[in-house]
């Protein structure tokens, strides 16, 4: 009988904390419903997060390649900056230069002018000559007959 009692004891010992057992997987079973959706949310918020790291990375590497492609695109502005400047000296250059062959090509006029007006003037003093010339031909003929007149007279 003590036996019995102790049995029945026993039992009613294991029912109740089965019974606690229960109720007690009844609220972790709550509990668990209860932060399935938050555990969900972590799932995603790891995903997320992963996603953002990879997207980072991208976006490092991005920034490395238009970081080195703006230095490039510097060096690159220095270099078409300094060629600019190399043409603009040249142009002004050839604008000194031209300027300088105008003013010669008009000095050269200017002479050529005072040349063509010389020339002008010796053929006009050639013309002049001429005419003297044959004018003092004319005379000298003239005379010269006069002279073989007079010699003629002179011996007779």
């Amino acid at each position: 009988m003590a036996r019995g009692r102790e049995k029945s004891q026993f039992l009613a010992e294991e029912t109740r904390r089965s019974e606690g057992l229960a109720a007690q997987l009844v609220i972790a079973r709550q509990e668990v419903a209860e932060l399935a959706p938050a555990a969900r949310e972590v799932a995603d918020l790891r995903v997320r997060e992963k996603d953002a790291h990879d997207d980072a990375r991208k976006a490092e590497k991005k920034l490395a390649a238009l970081i080195e492609r703006v230095r490039t695109d510097a060096v690159e502005a220095e270099r078409l900056r300094k060629e600019r400047d190399d043409l603009l000296r040249a142009i002004e250059e050839l604008r000194i230069g031209i300027d300088l062959a105008r003013q010669e090509r008009a000095d050269t006029q200017q002479r050529i002018d005072h040349l063509e007006d010389e020339l002008q003037g010796e053929r006009d003093l050639k013309v002049a000559a001429k005419g003297v010339s044959i004018g003092l031909g004319a005379e000298v003929g003239q005379r010269q007959e006069e002279v073989w007149r007079l010699e003629a007279e002179v011996t007779r």
